[in-house]
């Protein structure tokens, strides 16, 4: 097509009809309204309402319930299966996961493959997984939901 907005033959190029059948065709826009309704400027933003109080007790309980089942799964779970899982939720690296935890690297591998000498954490390292985990609770349920 030279540019002008007749039909095309039928003998010209192909993408001349995919042009003419886009921009000119039955395809092509009847409106130059952008679909956006203008805002009054009188008018106030919107302001989310505040979720009733009844709504928030729920919640409550229900976060509290998740986080005690959380808790017992937890404790259910070897200290390597405990790490792997906060590592994974959280994206972290074995090297990052022994920063936060105050181990080497060789400690958060031996646990994760279960060849720790001791069958028990240390207790300082306990006490920082369980910090880490109470930090990461909705994300490790999360984990849990989409078993």
């Amino acid at each position: 097509m030279d540019g002008s907005t007749k039909r095309p033959d039928p003998g010209d190029p192909p993408e001349d009809w995919q042009d003419f059948r886009f921009c000119e065709g039955k395809y092509a826009t009847t409106s130059t309204d952008d679909g956006q309704a203008a805002l009054d400027p009188s008018e106030p933003p919107w302001q989310p309402v505040a979720r009733p109080l009844w709504v928030q007790r729920i919640q409550e309980m229900q976060d509290a319930i998740l986080r005690a089942e959380l808790n017992v799964h937890l404790e259910r779970m070897s200290a390597g299966d405990r790490i792997r899982l906060l590592r994974r939720v959280r994206g972290w690296t074995q090297q990052w996961a022994a920063h936060e935890l105050g181990v080497s690297r060789r400690t958060i591998i031996r646990y994760e493959r279960g060849q720790h000498r001791l069958p028990w954490m240390r207790l300082s390292m306990e006490h920082r997984l369980r910090e880490l985990e109470s930090i990461s609770a909705e994300l490790l349920v999360s984990a849990f939901v989409t078993r």
